[in-house]
């Protein structure tokens, strides 16, 4: 079953997220898909080039500025997953470059300090012993294996989606 979650654009791909691999009640492994705009404007069923596991519920997918990351948040596995996009072309399974624990139910992200740092909206919606939260992760650090998680910032029940005014 594809059914994507989240989606972004970078050099002609379309890189998606699809809940779940196949059908199926309660958590399971989901996946990013690497998609070929050319071949899905023309409707060839050759669109999807690679698939990927994304941990499980894996909601929004965003690439670096450069295009050669791809971050993924991933709801039921309470972490934000990095993956080479050149890896998820060619080797899926050895694509997964990073895994940060962030907190309960992560949904939405966005750059910031022009992709040196990541936002990640923790929604929280079974959690009450932790709050929701805008949690902050330094890229460079979770790509280089080491503490990424810099701060958060309380917010109002199940945050899923945000912006920064400027930038």
């Amino acid at each position: 079953i594809y059914q994507p979650v989240g989606m972004t654009e970078h050099g002609g791909l379309i890189y998606a997220t699809s809940m779940q691999r196949g059908p199926g009640k309660g958590p399971a492994e989901g996946t990013v898909s690497v998609i070929s705009m050319a071949r899905a404007e023309h409707g060839q069923q050759t669109a999807v080039l690679a698939s990927a596991a994304a941990g499980c519920a894996p909601s929004r997918v965003m690439t670096s500025p450069d295009g050669s990351v791809v971050w993924v948040t991933t709801q039921q596995s309470n972490a934000l997953l990095a993956f080479s996009a050149a890896a998820l072309r060619t080797d899926p399974p050895k694509a997964l470059m990073a895994r940060v624990l962030v907190g309960p139910n992560p949904i939405g992200e966005t750059f910031i300090k022009g992709g040196s740092q990541i936002v990640v909206a923790n929604a929280d919606n079974s959690h009450e012993a932790a709050p929701a939260s805008l949690m902050v992760v330094n890229t460079s650090a979770a790509l280089k294996g080491r503490p990424a998680v810099l701060g958060y910032i309380r917010t109002g029940k199940q945050p899923r989606q945000f912006d920064l005014e400027g930038g």
